[in-house]
């Protein structure tokens, strides 16, 4: 969900400038955390999607995993959101 501008631009060794890498990750991250309000119409979810989602892909950027690791990551929290809504805590 993403082009070659934002996957480049959001790794701090990627972009062009700071404000280039904070404005791309932080696009990447609303992208991802609109889809996550579009689904579950949880405003609480799409709030913490936009957050982990930042630091899942900082982190893979930075080396700490590679791209395997970080898809699951992104899969379970998107397992951990639906968990959630079926135990009725939101």
């Amino acid at each position: 969900m993403q082009g070659a501008y934002l996957s480049r631009q959001k790794c701090r060794c990627g972009a062009q400038s700071r404000a280039d890498w904070i404005v791309a990750l932080a696009a990447h991250s609303i992208i991802q955390a609109g889809g996550v309000w579009i689904v579950s119409g949880s405003l609480v979810l799409a709030a913490i999607e936009l957050v982990l989602h930042a630091i899942i892909d900082t982190a893979k950027c930075e080396g700490h995993y590679g791209l395997v690791t970080d898809q699951l990551l992104h899969i379970g929290c998107k397992l951990l959101y639906l968990a959630a809504i079926a135990a009725g805590w939101l």
